[in-house]
């Protein structure tokens, strides 16, 4: 290994390096505002040029800008880059299409000048994943995770159908997350994603797999090996049967009378026709239809076999909410009895108050209080504004009135009022800046704006 590759490439436990201060040939880049860190693949980083305001690391522990893919690794190498990292929907530039839709850029090209400006393509992305924040490790990972990828690349999270999965359907843009399914669903259900009719399958009543063949079988032994024959109806003694069991080698002869039958329209006519199982023999009208598993090798019957319906899914407001917040609330949490409120549930908690009180003549106020996140990352770091920004709007919802209507965002805290005019609400809010102020430190810049009757409409057009 030259000089060079060996300045540019992080050990798992090393500190940060800029490869700059020890490969002075490395390639000037077109834009000199930022540098990138980039983590590799680690059987895959011999291959990558060296740049001068990009840094490789092999630790997926290092927070990273972005995600280097050369070569073409194992998919489960990346889907544990994917799972031990701390950035919530990470950007990655693959020279494989085995990642399909989750790269968010497919270069052939791995050269100096190409892979600089490769990186410098995806930057406004990189930045917009950046200011989320961290992923936790936890129960909330891969939803957060999901809504990350729908809100930094702004698309549906659309399935596509591939015959190689036993469910058919499968989410690209989601890979590296466990049962991503019943992940989607789960937001859905919450609320925070919105569904779109996308295709319904039929399932396999012994595997659940939705790789079935569709076919025609009979209603006694289940075989598919069928013919339709043509019925005979003997006018003079009524008997009818499939044209076989009348065939004899010199034209047709009843079965059950032993007349034979000279003239059709006279003797007998051709009702109609019938499946035949060439099996066992059943003769039937119409034959059922089943499901024979390409899986499992078993058979489903048509009445018997369930199905399952996938949908696109669409970012909702209340799931841009909870990913800048960095968490899920759930039934379960503490949040849900005062601060739990999702966006859509306030908005109509509070619309309602708000139809009760102009009908009624009653006080109503709303209040908004947002802290300034630039002051505070100024003052404390970046690092650590999501940490005191969770602590300000658990200060603040403890401090509200049992009645009262409360939801967070990431930076802000909503809260509405009912029975409460203008004097009061100005004391509750100054009694939540107060327990603020003596819990926090640095002291912080918050924003309080107090809505009444006639403005409160205008508050919850401004909540997206």
């Amino acid at each position: 290994m030259n000089a060079a590759h060996q300045g540019r490439v992080l050990a798992p436990t090393a500190e940060l390096v800029s490869v700059s201060s020890i490969a002075g040939k490395g390639l000037r880049s077109p834009k000199q505002d930022r540098r990138f860190r980039c983590l590799v693949e680690n059987s895959s980083w011999r291959s990558l040029p060296v740049l001068e305001d990009v840094d490789y690391s092999l630790d997926p522990r290092v927070e990273s800008d972005l995600i280097l893919v050369p070569g073409d690794p194992e998919a489960s190498a990346i889907g544990e880059l994917l799972g031990q990292g701390s950035s919530p929907a990470p950007v990655i530039i693959s020279q494989s299409s085995a990642l399909g839709a989750r790269a968010d850029l497919v270069l052939s090209d791995w050269s100096a000048s190409s892979l600089s400006a490769a990186i410098h393509s995806v930057a406004p992305v990189v930045t917009r994943v950046a200011e989320l924040p961290r992923l936790p490790f936890g129960p909330d990972r891969d939803g957060l995770s999901v809504l990350a990828l729908a809100y930094t690349r702004e698309c549906s999270l659309s399935p596509i159908l591939r015959p190689d999965e036993p469910a058919i359907v499968v989410y690209p843009q989601l890979f590296g997350i466990r049962n991503p399914r019943a992940v989607l669903e789960g937001l859905a259900e919450a609320g925070r994603l919105r569904r779109q009719f996308f295709e319904r399958l039929h399932l396999c009543q012994y595997c659940d797999s939705s790789r079935l063949h569709a076919r025609e079988v009979c209603m006694r032994c289940h075989s598919s090996h069928l013919s339709e024959r043509s019925l005979i109806h003997h006018y003079r003694c009524g008997w009818q049967a499939v044209q076989s069991s009348f065939e004899v080698s010199h034209g047709y002869v009843c079965p059950k009378c032993r007349k034979e039958l000279r003239h059709y329209g006279v003797d007998y006519d051709k009702p109609g026709r019938v499946m035949c199982c060439e099996s066992c023999g059943e003769t039937m009208s119409e034959p059922d239809v089943g499901f024979l598993c390409l899986d499992c090798l078993r058979f489903t019957s048509g009445d018997r076999a369930g199905f399952k319906d996938w949908f696109c899914y669409d970012l909702l407001p209340d799931g841009v909410a909870a990913l800048k917040i960095g968490r899920l609330p759930t039934t379960h949490s503490i949040d849900d009895g005062r601060r739990g409120r999702t966006l859509r549930d306030f908005r109509l908690l509070v619309s309602h108050s708000l139809f009760v009180a102009q009908r009624t003549g009653r006080p109503l106020s709303a209040a908004r209080l947002k802290i300034d996140i630039a002051d505070l990352a100024e003052k404390i770091g970046q690092r650590e504004v999501d940490a005191v920004c969770e602590l300000i709007r658990d200060i603040a919802v403890h401090n509200i009135r049992e009645y009262d209507i409360a939801a967070t965002l990431a930076d802000t805290v909503l809260v509405c009022m009912p029975e409460t005019d203008e004097a009061a609400a100005k004391v509750v809010i100054d009694r939540i800046q107060r327990a603020i102020f003596a819990t926090a430190h640095p002291r912080l810049k918050i924003k309080a704006e107090i809505f009444l009757i006639a403005q409160i409409d205008q508050l919850l057009d401004s909540l997206t």
